[in-house]
Parts: structure tokens; sequence; C-alpha cells
């Protein structure tokens, strides 16, 4: 996609509360991204990602809005594989845990689909969690895309499924 593209996102969550395995939907988050450095001759791509989290009051979600951050790295290693890697930093409103956030991810593009892996996590004071997730994403039109990911915890007990939209605006 071009320059800026418009984000929305959710996550359907499944989790332990109170020793009974609960199924609900994470916030929702709404975002923008913007590529900072996309040159048809360079195989480096930079790109800045901004979510906004919107808690929905449920089992999984945030009690407070989140402000969700990242720098984006990608390498085109051939025509048709790619490298990312993403810093960033999570802001919660009313609240003084913040964290920092890192990704690795490794893709492969087959015609128009895109099948990802990625390892990432995040930190904070008193806590460490790490995850490993894989998808795929589907280019509908020029300016539009869905995806889709599954994601398991590597040190902790956290599974969710990922369904997102972006448009080319």
């Amino acid at each position: 996609l071009n320059k800026i593209e418009l984000r929305l996102n959710s996550n359907l969550i499944t989790g332990s509360v109170n020793n009974e395995t609960i199924t609900a939907l994470g916030n929702i988050e709404l975002g923008l991204k913007f590529n900072v450095f996309n040159n048809k001759k360079s195989l480096t791509k930079v790109s800045f990602l901004s979510h906004f989290s919107l808690p929905n009051k449920r089992e999984f979600s945030d009690e407070d809005p989140v402000s969700l951050n990242r720098i984006l790295f990608s390498h085109d290693l051939t025509e048709s594989f790619q490298i990312g890697y993403n810093l960033g930093y999570n802001i919660w409103f009313n609240n003084q845990i913040n964290n920092f956030i890192y990704t690795l991810v490794f893709s492969k593009n087959i015609q128009k689909l895109g099948l990802f892996v990625e390892v990432f996590g995040e930190e904070s004071s008193g806590f460490s969690k790490s995850y490993w997730d894989a998808g795929v994403i589907y280019p509908i039109t020029d300016h539009f895309q869905v995806d889709f990911s599954f994601s398991r915890g590597i040190n902790n007990n956290s599974n969710y499924i990922n369904f997102g939209i972006s448009l080319n605006i």
C-alpha cells in the first residue's frame, strides 16, 4: 500500500479467568501507518505505525485506552521473501506501567497472498512476555487488504486469533 494506511484491528482471545477458559473479543484498535522511506530502488522500507486501543469492558480488554506505537523496518531478501523487525513503546493512559515492544518477522509472498511467521514480545518493569504468531494477508484491491493470524505465548499461556483490515488513503 502507498503513503498512509488506515487500520482497524481486534483480537479474539482465549484465556483463563477464575479457573475457567473464556473466549472474548479484545480491544478495538484504530490506527494509521505512515510510509517514512519506501524507495522502489531500495530493498529497505521504513514505516511508523500508531494505533489507539479502545477498551471494550470485556474479560481481556485493558481498562484504559492505550497508545501503541512502532517503527517498522523491512528488507527484501528476494522478490518474494522479506525479513522485518519492529521496535515500539505502548503508553497506557491513566496507568504508570508502559512497555517496550519488539518483533522479528519473516514473510513470503505467493502471488497475491502474503504469509508470515513472527516472534515478538513486551518488556516492562516486573514482567517479560514472549509470543509467536503466523498468519496471512490478502489484498482485496490495490487499496484494501484483510489479514488473519493466530498466536501463542512462549513463556505465558496467551492465545489469540486476530482479524484486521487496512485501507490505503
